[in-house]
């Protein structure tokens, strides 16, 4: 009898074996064995659907623990105890796709390896730990400075870097848990993992070390208003300036509210303490107000803990010495009229002072000022939802150590761009919306853009920035489980409805599905709001297409139809399929994304380079107008591009369309390190990129490396790595014919194989000076669909090296060169060198490459190329 089917192998040591069922019921008579089938998990039939499963139980010698469990093949996930029964040595590897080897090894129970996870318990505290995710299985109760291994997901200890702990904590009544904290190196903390209200469930996940858990309680207080159950031990001190200059009032809710009034003269005061409650500065327009914050805590459910109505200008400073913390308990605000900060200033704000100021925004934004936002010296850590720093005129940033983190918004960001005039109303006095950094050291991780400027970006002298967008945020919104059941079509429109035709190519069978109602979900913060239709997800189907309808027109008929998609292959790891009609060429397209973060910064759209790119903008650096950069140590990895500019947005006063103008798109990097690592682009011009003098540029990964309208090289060095062009001269948004300028500099350019071009212009490239290198991973020697230069209009050599490595394309133009299809250059350090050993120029190849061909303009004499010491050849 021949048996056709998938066919799991089980690889075991001497003191493991197992027990393998051909359903779910484990309570049924299983089958010691070395291979099984995979079988459906009710019926117990043979499945090659990619529906089926394979249950077993592992059967361990006395004195053994599981050490590992390991899976080769295609499959969903493997669940340990999936019933829930305390079955905890039973497994199901679910949704199996092709034959599987599983190994299992064992260890002496006394010797498994594993990183501990220590508990620090209050009197009274009950804490109870789980093998796997499944709270409802029976956990084990941990004492006070009692440890625990943490295991897999599958509840196997090991130390492969993706062990976990779960445990609910039990607190005495009366009481509730203050805080849960963790010493050791972990992703994060996450609080009701599962979002079904067990608030008092917690999972530490992604643990690399040794781990020792804290948790803390605190008294419930039932009466807000009764003063002796709170402490409002806060204290207000008069420095200089108009003495008595505030009030103190107490709301119904029990918050108290510190008022300074109008001054008659620049005034100083101090707090210090603990304030539930806020502060309000309403002091006027005619005088300076500074507050320093000497070691408080101010805390509000009610209101923005600090808001400065009025003063010529405000200053909070962190005194050396103190710690201060800011905190903004409020439910998320969506009124404009309410003030949706932690800090919010109608005027001028400037932080400083040597201490430390924590702010920390649970639903609202950081700290946001209307008109100029400046930090100096301070160390500031801003933790919110929607934007950390924010000033709608400017912010300047000149000294001081800043960690921004923006779960849902943008690092830093300016609003305003319009032009204010002198007394003469012709000269120019300041555009607003420009982002400054001239020192200091900042650490930048948001959900969307690092930095976001709606005029300018300018970087100078000696600053530290470290840019982490989206998925390189560590505190971005995570992916969560897909829906197994449903798909869902994501709109952000309701002017249509929606089928899925699935079907299976080879046997010819399909079924229709349509879409019913749908729901209604904000993006948050006032961006979009999406529309969810949901279609039902039938087993047993592996293609599909997606038809969409306008409201005349019927569903489930592929007759009349406004549009659709290609054939798609059904994908377990999204349950939501993004429908768009603004793509570059105003066509439909249809994009995987999952529901859980399809408002997260996660996956998104579909667009040319990184296809995976959310709905809204995850740039590291943005700017309306124009970057500068000339100094500084400038880190980013984003999700998008790391450095843009836009020429199409309309600037100006937006109540006043007499002075709309556009920016100029322009890019200008004439000093500075920067290493940059993107998803898409790593540097991106709507019209001119200009580097220069001292520009020191590492591109280590990019769709497009360097791309804009116009392309100017003058000087610096750079190096770009990137996996289609690593410098492309496009129409972008610009207003000339695209063009490449090389006049001086070192640039190192490296692509690998495919339909991919080094260097790229759809108009013309001019070389009169600096060496340029170009490296193309394609192994066929010439090639017109990509190589190392490729261009639509002429090519002219006036100067400079260029040395072309790996595929041509179109270097047919240069004259008096070097040149061979057939060479294959090793790996190694390269150099050229004259005929009296003097070096011209040098680089590096980190693999072989194909081809060669070497420029070096007005040469005369030979020329040598070296591998190290050893001659490779002579021209």
């Amino acid at each position: 009898i021949t048996i056709s089917g998938y066919e799991a192998t089980f690889v075991c040591d001497d003191n493991v074996s197992v027990i393998v069922f051909d359903t779910q019921d484990v309570s049924s008579e299983g089958t010691a064995a070395t291979t099984a089938y995979v079988r459906d998990g009710e019926t117990g039939s043979l499945s090659v659907d990619g529906t089926g499963q394979i249950n077993f139980k592992v059967v361990l010698q006395d004195g053994y623990a599981i050490s590992s469990i390991s899976i080769t093949g295609a499959y969903n996930k493997i669940k340990n105890d999936p019933e829930s029964d305390g079955s905890t040595n039973y497994y199901r590897i679910t949704k199996v796709a092709s034959d599987l080897t599983i190994n299992i090894t064992t260890s002496l129970e006394s010797e498994v390896e594993g990183y501990s996870v220590t508990f620090d318990i209050p009197e009274g505290v009950t804490v109870t730990v789980f093998d796997t995710q499944d709270i409802s299985s029976q956990g084990i109760a941990i004492a006070d400075g009692e440890s625990i291994y943490a295991k897999t997901s599958a509840g196997v200890v090991s130390k492969t870097g993706a062990e976990q702990v779960n445990f609910v904590i039990e607190v005495p009544e009366g009481y509730e848990i203050d805080t849960v904290t963790a010493d050791g190196s972990y992703n994060k903390i996450k609080a009701d993992p599962e979002g079904d209200g067990s608030t008092n469930y917690y999972r530490i996940t992604k643990i690399t070390s040794d781990v020792s858990v804290s948790i803390t309680i605190k008294e419930i207080i039932e009466d807000n208003n009764d003063d002796t159950n709170k402490n409002y031990d806060f204290n207000i001190s008069y420095v200089s300036g108009t003495q008595n200059a505030y009030s103190v009032s107490q709301s119904d809710s029990g918050e108290y509210t510190v008022t300074f009034g109008t001054i008659s003269a620049d005034s100083v005061y101090q707090i210090s303490g603990t304030l539930y409650g806020n502060i309000i500065i309403d002091t006027g327009d005619n005088y300076k107000f500074e507050l320093e914050l000497c070691g408080v805590t101010i805390t509000s459910e009610q209101n923005s803990p600090i808001v400065i109505l009025s003063a010529d200008k405000a200053t909070l400073t962190a005194k050396n010495g103190y710690t201060n913390n800011i905190n903004d308990n409020r439910a998320e605000i969506t009124d404009d009229a309410q003030y949706s900060s932690a800090i919010y200033s109608v005027v001028d704000l400037t932080l400083g002072g040597q201490g430390t100021l924590n702010v920390v925004s649970t639903n609202n934004k950081g700290i946001h000022t209307k008109d100029d936002l400046e930090v100096k010296k301070l160390t500031l850590n801003v933790t919110c939802k929607d934007n950390a720093l924010k000033g709608n005129d400017s912010v300047t940033i000149s000294s001081g150590t800043l960690t921004l983190i923006a779960s849902q918004g943008d690092g830093i960001k300016t609003s305003n761009s319009e032009v204010k005039y002198y007394d003469d109303g012709v000269t120019i006095k300041k555009i607003q919306g420009t982002i400054s950094i001239t020192g200091g050291t900042i650490n930048i991780y948001a959900a969307c853009d690092g930095i976001d400027a709606s005029y300018n970006v300018e970087i100078s002298g000696t600053p530290t920035i470290n840019i982490y967008t989206d998925k390189f945020s560590e505190y971005s919104e995570e992916v969560t489980n897909v829906d197994d059941d449903i798909y869902y079509i994501r709109s952000t429109t309701t002017s249509y409805k929606y089928s899925i035709y699935y079907y299976n190519s080879t046997t010819g069978d399909y079924v229709w599905k349509n879409s019913s109602s749908y729901k209604s979900v904000s993006a948050g913060m006032g961006r979009t709001y999406y529309y969810y239709y949901e279609i039902e997800k039938p087993s047993g189907y592996t293609s599909m297409t997606i038809f969409v309808y306008s409201s005349s027109q019927s569903q489930g008929q592929s007759s009349s139809y406004v549009s659709k998609s290609s054939s798609m292959t059904l994908n377990s790891n999204y349950d939501t399929i993004a429908y768009s009609t603004s793509g570059r060429n105003g066509t439909a397209s249809f994009g995987w994304t999952n529901y859980s973060t399809s408002t997260q910064g996660g996956m998104g759209g579909m667009s040319e380079g990184n296809q995976n790119k959310g709905d809204y903008s995850t740039k590291g650096i943005k700017a309306d107008n124009e970057i500068l950069i000339s100094g500084g140590t400038i880190l980013v990895k984003s999700y998008d591009d790391c450095i843009h500019t836009n020429n199409d947005v309309v600037l100006g006063d937006e109540d006043d369309a007499s002075d709309d103008y556009y920016g100029t798109g322009n890019i200008i990097i004439s000093g500075g390190t920067l290493m940059l690592y993107s998803c898409d682009d790593a540097i991106h011009a709507d019209q001119d990129l200009t580097i220069k003098e001292l520009a020191n540029i590492t591109v280590t990964s990019s769709y497009e490396g360097i791309e804009a309208n116009r392309i100017y090289f003058q000087g610096g060095t750079v190096k770009v790595y990137a996996t289609d062009d690593a410098v492309n001269a496009a129409t972008c948004n610009g207003k000339y014919t695209p063009l490449v300028a090389i006049s001086g500099g070192y640039i190192d350019l490296t692509t690998p194989s495919g339909d991919t071009d080094t260097m790229d212009s759809n108009g013309s490239i001019t070389i009169s000076g600096g060496t340029l290198i170009l490296k193309n991973g394609q192994t066929n020697g010439t090639s017109m669909t990509g190589g190392t230069l490729d261009l639509d209009g002429t090519l002219t050599i006036t100067g400079g090296n260029v040395i072309s490595i790996g595929c041509w394309c179109q270097e047919a133009s240069m004259t008096s060169q070097a040149s061979s299809t057939s060479t294959t250059l090793s790996s190694g350090n390269y150099t050229i060198k004259n005929s009296s050993g003097t070096e011209i120029c040098a680089f590096t190849l980190s693999q072989s490459y194909k081809g060669y061909r070497i420029y070096c303009y007005g040469k005369s004499g030979t020329y040598y190329l070296y591998n190290g010491t050893s001659q490779v050849l002579s021209f």
